[in-house]
């Protein structure tokens, strides 16, 4: 009843439940293109994540902020599960096409990959008709875990996506575009 317990503390660490990365932009992004860069930025950090936990994602979820800060959030089924920066950046930004179509300026947008699930419990459906998506797959994914591991060895900044670096909406700070 006073709360006093002699037990030794043991934290259990639940999995993860979803894999999320948001960002508040420097201004009002207003073009597709600006928020494409946004997505493809938050996307990046998302796979590495999933890769580095040993997790792909079933749904995607992407919530918008306005000018106001009104939100909305919407997710959609990644099919195949993935764990793939560039699919997710373009399940999300299909989102982003369908649902935010009154065009006001978007202030904040957050992705984050949920229904996580572990590789060896997946069973997919190869179509041997299709041959070449596979093989693209497995040519994004070696790609997206070479970068992982050149960030990993030399910095997050070693590799940058050359229209981050090209846009103002407050990704990159003026003094890390110097180095």
């Amino acid at each position: 009843s006073r709360g006093l317990d002699d037990s030794p503390v043991t934290p259990e660490r639940e999995e993860a439940k979803s894999v999320g990365n948001g960002f508040t932009f420097r201004h009002d992004l207003v073009t597709p293109e600006e928020c494409r860069i946004g997505i493809d930025f938050l996307s990046e950090e998302i796979g590495r994540r999933l890769r580095a936990k040993g997790l792909k994602c079933a749904t995607v979820q992407l919530t918008i902020k306005d000018e106001f800060l009104h939100s909305i959030q919407r997710q959609r089924p990644q099919d195949p599960p993935s764990d793939i920066s560039r699919e997710i950046a373009d399940t999300a930004y299909g989102i982003l096409l369908d649902e935010w179509s009154d065009q006001r300026p978007i202030r904040m947008i957050t992705v984050t990959a949920t229904n996580l699930v572990h590789p060896e419990a997946l069973v997919e459906q190869i179509d041997m008709f299709a041959p070449t998506v596979h093989e693209d797959r497995e040519k994004l994914k070696k790609r997206e875990e070479t970068i992982d591991k050149i960030r990993q060895k030399y910095g997050d900044a070693a590799i940058t996506q050359g229209a981050i670096m090209k846009s103002d909406i407050g990704i990159i700070s003026p003094k890390d575009d110097k180095k």
